[in-house]
């Protein structure tokens, strides 16, 4: 009887087909350099000292964007892996604002005003219907 099910079980595919792969006890995550990041860093890719640090970004990953309704427009990456849409106002450059998401996934910053900034992972050359492009990766409305 138990060879019966057995082989019921074998031919329905409810049996492991192969022995299972061990795995290590610590697996170390893996994380993918966003897309942005592809090109070197200039000194307009630099914010001023000590906000990229204030804001937990690391300073080496922070890339400009753009200018757009008077903002400039910034992408950098969190410790954690997490990109950020970083922004200040050209009337006030000491004034910072940071959104970020959850790795390298679609951020989305709505300032009070209702400018809008949006980071896509991948390169687009057309801009979503109702937005300008303001580079590959970043979008404004």
């Amino acid at each position: 009887m138990a060879t019966a099910i057995a082989v019921a079980l074998l031919l329905s595919g409810c049996a492991p087909s192969a022995t299972p792969t061990a795995h290590s006890a610590d697996p170390s995550p893996t994380v993918s350099v966003p897309a942005f990041m592809a090109s070197e860093q200039g000194d307009i890719d630099r914010l001023p000292d000590g906000v990229a640090d204030g804001m937990r970004i690391d300073p080496r990953t922070t890339r400009y964007q753009g200018d757009w309704d008077g903002r400039q427009v910034f992408l950098g990456v969190k410790s954690a892996g997490s990109v950020c849409l970083v922004m200040t106002t050209a009337n006030d450059p000491s004034k910072w604002t940071a959104a970020c998401g959850d790795g390298n996934g679609v951020v989305t910053d709505e300032l009070p005003n209702g400018t809008t900034a949006k980071y896509l992972p991948m390169a687009t050359k057309a801009a979503p219907e109702g937005w300008t492009r303001l580079s590959d990766f970043v979008f404004v409305m």
